[in-house]
């Protein structure tokens, strides 16, 4: 039996597709001041700029940020997109503030803007102060034993706990409600190898 669910980095394809299933999953204080929505007649746009964000584009290498980076969940069944997540990924020490930060779309109100800077303002100082390098999945931040964290919806939260995320911090939010949760480094060493053959058995080895 074939599994349900594919996981794969998304394209810019998938952009239009991502944010219809977030214009229909999220409150109304997100579609309109954090993705720029006051109608599904603005997705057009707002999917306009999340391509000039995606670091898979040639655009972004210029004028967008080359970490922005987004995963997606496929239902094998319909082929359709059921979830979906972006991530900041730094790979080596370079990172801009300028660049990387999320911002107020262009095209909001001066009210609608000045709720989505604070709003930003505080999820962005929180990710520098947790993590100024960067951010890392889960495997890799094993494999290299540091700790992680993630900005979780209050009803998400639940799903970060399943991979050993804990919640240190609530946002000071009314109007966007959710928790900063936390993931300790890897504790054990990895095991693995092979141990070296006996001299009598290298010496039969080599003569065979």
């Amino acid at each position: 039996m074939s599994p349900p669910f594919t996981l794969d980095r998304a394209t810019t394809a998938d952009l239009a597709e991502i944010l219809a299933l977030e214009y229909a999953s999220f409150p109304t204080f997100v579609r309109e001041v954090l993705m720029g929505c006051s109608s599904e007649a603005d997705l057009p746009r707002a999917v306009e700029h999340a391509v000039s964000k995606q670091g898979a584009t040639a655009a972004a290498a210029t004028s967008g940020d080359p970490h922005d980076i987004w995963i997606k969940v496929t239902d094998n069944a319909t082929g359709k997109i059921i979830a979906a997540s972006n991530w900041k990924v730094h790979l080596n020490a370079w990172y801009s503030a300028e660049v990387s930060d999320d911002k107020p779309l262009p095209w909001l109100t001066p009210e609608q803007a000045q709720q989505a800077k604070e709003t930003l303002d505080g999820m962005n100082e929180k990710r520098h102060r947790a993590n100024p390098g960067g951010y890392w999945g889960c495997d890799l931040a094993d494999h290299l034993f540091l700790p992680g964290w993630v900005e979780a919806s209050e009803q998400g939260s639940a799903l970060y706990a399943t991979f050993g995320f804990y919640e240190y911090e609530r946002t000071e939010s009314d109007l966007l409600p959710g928790v900063n949760m936390k993931r300790h480094p890897r504790a054990k060493g990895i095991e693995g190898g092979k141990a070296a053959p006996a001299p009598a058995q290298a010496q039969a080895a080599s003569a065979a």
